[in-house]
């Protein structure tokens, strides 16, 4: 009986831990978490903090185009497109200025900055160069491939335009 008495304290400690365990399991599967969150959530706003604890960083940059981009919904009416394309364009020039600074590493950035120019309807060179560009530098991506997604914008862009 002594022995047991010597893991009567882990047995607790380990039999609270497993019900805590259940309990964030069960409260995860609840609510998912928003994957544009971190950039929209007026609380834990991860591109200010950023900003803030690191200014200057080309990834800022990257972060507040995310921002930009996150804060439109994705348009169902004409009106929304509208709305999307403007913070489309703004995001793109975030992007571009990512770049520019010499973040040519985040395929987040080079795979959002092209997804950006299509939505913005930027010019058709731009958009390919950028598609290119994401090619050759993450030719084993696991991502949707550009050139498909920029043929299902334009289908988008002709659905909400001429509402078929």
């Amino acid at each position: 009986m002594s022995q047991l008495a010597q893991f009567r304290s882990l047995a607790i400690i380990y039999g609270i831990a497993v019900l805590v365990g259940i309990a964030e399991f069960v409260l995860m599967r609840e609510a998912p978490p928003d994957p544009n969150g971190i950039f929209v959530d007026p609380v834990h706003n991860y591109p200010e903090t950023m900003s803030k604890l690191y200014p200057g960083r080309a990834e800022n940059l990257y972060f507040e185009g995310r921002q930009v981009e996150s804060s439109v919904p994705t348009p169902k009416t004409v009106d929304e497109l509208h709305r999307y394309q403007q913070a489309q364009r703004a995001a793109a020039e975030y992007y571009e200025r990512g770049l520019a600074a010499g973040l040519r590493s985040d395929e987040n950035l080079i795979y959002n900055y092209a997804v950006a120019l299509m939505w913005a309807q930027a010019d058709p060179a731009k958009i390919e160069a950028a598609i290119a560009t994401w090619h050759r530098n993450f030719p084993a991506s696991e991502r949707e491939d550009l050139a498909e997604l920029y043929k299902e914008i334009q289908l988008a862009y002709l659905r909400i335009e001429y509402g078929s």
